[in-house]
This record gives structure tokens, C-alpha cells and sequence, in this order.
């Protein structure tokens, strides 16, 4: 488990919850714990992993570096994968379509991700973009009421 801690770092830094939130929520006493794995002088007993994964909203899969394992999903995640994907196979070819851009566009848009600190530029992000595309893209980019 050598990269969990710094694992668990950033999703806690990127949730923004300090150390003390994440000692009260797994019921630790104090944010040494949390502070010694982070740094990578404790580790976590296999039992806690879950457990972390949980209180960080995230996956074992994340947590241990398995990201493209789809069997350490959480209950959350499957859920959340099984709704989404449901409406999804409700649409027909183009709405599919449709769907799948919209979605993108939500990922260069840091209220909507893991990663706030990130600023994609989305009209520079397509390859292959239309004019259209890019104003459209540079529209939203300026507009200071989407970013709230």
C-alpha cells in the first residue's frame, strides 16, 4: 500500500476537509493518525481501507491504486453507475451522442469534479471541434454565473 496515504491526501484535500474531519469520521481521537498514513510512517490495517474509502466518498479501487479494477466498487459507485446507465440505454443513437458530449463538458467544469484546482480550457479540449463548438465552449468558459 505504498501510494494510499497519498491517496487518501488528495481526495481529502480535494473534498476539503482537513485532517481533524477525517479522524472524527472514522473515529479516531486526534489527526495524528490520519497525519502518520498520509505521510506514509503508518499503515492502514485491510479492515480501515473500506472504511476510508467510505468517509472520502471514493473506492478501494482508488485507494489501493486499482482504478480500472471494476470489482472493488463501492454500493454508492454501483448505484450511481447502474442509474446513469439506465437512462443512458434509454436514449436512442443520437441522444447517446448528445449525452456523452454533455457529460464532457461537466468534466471541464471544476464545481462538477474531483479535481476544483484544475481550469480546463474546454474550447481547446475536443480535437476536431467545430467553430461553433469552440465559441460555444468559450461562452460557458466566460460565463461567471456557471462557475458558482
Amino acid at each position: 500500500m505504498p501510494n494510499i496515504g497519498k491517496r487518501i491526501r488528495e481526495k481529502r484535500e480535494s473534498m476539503g476537509i482537513t485532517q481533524e474531519d477525517l479522524a472524527e469520521k472514522l473515529g479516531y481521537k486526534n489527526k495524528s493518525t490520519i497525519a502518520k498514513i498520509e505521510n506514509g510512517t503508518n499503515d492502514i490495517v485491510q479492515s480501515k481501507v473500506v472504511e476510508f474509502a467510505n468517509a472520502l466518498n471514493t473506492t478501494v479501487a482508488y485507494l489501493m491504486g486499482w482504478e480500472n479494477d471494476k470489482l472493488y466498487l463501492t454500493a454508492v459507485d454501483k448505484i450511481q453507475r447502474d442509474s446513469l446507465l439506465s437512462c443512458f440505454n434509454k436514449l436512442n443513437t443520437d441522444g447517446k451522442s448528445e449525452a456523452l458530449k454533455r457529460i464532457e463538458e461537466l468534466t471541464y467544469i471544476p464545481k462538477y469534479t474531483d479535481r476544483p484546482e484544475e481550469l480546463l480550457n474546454a474550447a481547446h479540449a475536443i480535437d476536431g471541434a467545430s467553430e461553433e463548438e469552440k465559441q460555444h465552449d468559450d461562452d460557458i468558459m466566460d460565463n461567471d454565473e456557471f462557475w458558482k
